[in-house]
Order: C-alpha cells, then structure tokens, then sequence
C-alpha cells in the first residue's frame, strides 16, 4: 500500500479517488459459445452497463466471434471473444472485472491498461494487407 502512495503522490493524484484522471483500458473476455446470439449480446450489454453506471467511456466495442480455444477452460472448447476499450478510472476496473467474474457466461477475462499511442487497429488496412512480417 505505501508504494501505491508514492506512486500516487509522483502522478499528483490520491489513492483513494481511483487513480485520479480517467485512463484507457482493454478488456478482452470470452462468452461460453453455446449461448445464442441474443444471450451474447445480454452479457455484453451487463458489462457496457457496469462502465455506463461508473461514469466510464465505450471508447470501441468489437465482437471478435467464435474461435477455438487453446485450452479447455470451465469444459468449453470454443468461445466468443469480445475485445472493449473504455477510459475510466481505476475504480472502475475492479467494478467491471467483478461483473465479469461474476457472470457465469463469461469464461475468461483480462484487463489491461493501455497507452493511447500504442492503440492499433485490430483489422488491418488496405495498405497493410501486403505486410510478411505480420506487423500492422
């Protein structure tokens, strides 16, 4: 806890207002595949809702589909990879990452905090389709 002080004090923020000014993050989360299109977009609209109620942004939303897992995870062998970006504060975060673990239709999660510079798109463009070297 005190280096999360030291750090707090260094931004100019408190620890205790959620790490001051509202920052990007990237969750991406897995819905259970057997789910039928209307349950999908139920869960996603429970998370969009848990970063509405928390004065949080839907910066970009995107519904990656049904892919195969690289391991069994909660016995599902495929999921629905939904990738979120969204600026809010830290606070924020711990609410979302509660609503996912507590939803069953979500079989995995991740959040990371990420650096607005580094944002790439996720689907590459006409100029990038060439590229060997697989970078965007």
């Amino acid at each position: 806890m005190a280096s999360a002080v030291i750090e707090a004090k260094e931004r100019g923020t408190s620890p205790a207002d959620g790490l001051g000014a509202k920052q990007l993050y990237e969750i991406i989360f897995i819905i259970k595949s057997t789910l039928a299109d209307d349950e999908v977009l139920k869960t996603i609209d429970k998370v969009k809702a848990t970063v509405e109620r928390g004065n949080g942004e839907i910066v970009f939303l995107e519904n990656m589909g049904r892919k195969k897992l690289a391991y069994e995870v909660k016995k599902e062998k495929k999921g629905i990879y939904i990738l979120m970006h969204f600026k809010g504060k830290g606070s924020l975060v711990f609410d979302v990452e509660r609503t996912c673990r507590l939803e069953e239709t979500i079989i995995k999660f991740m959040t990371v905090k990420v650096n607005p510079a580094n944002i790439r798109p996720t689907t590459p463009t006409l100029e990038n389709k060439g590229t060997s070297d697989g970078q965007l």
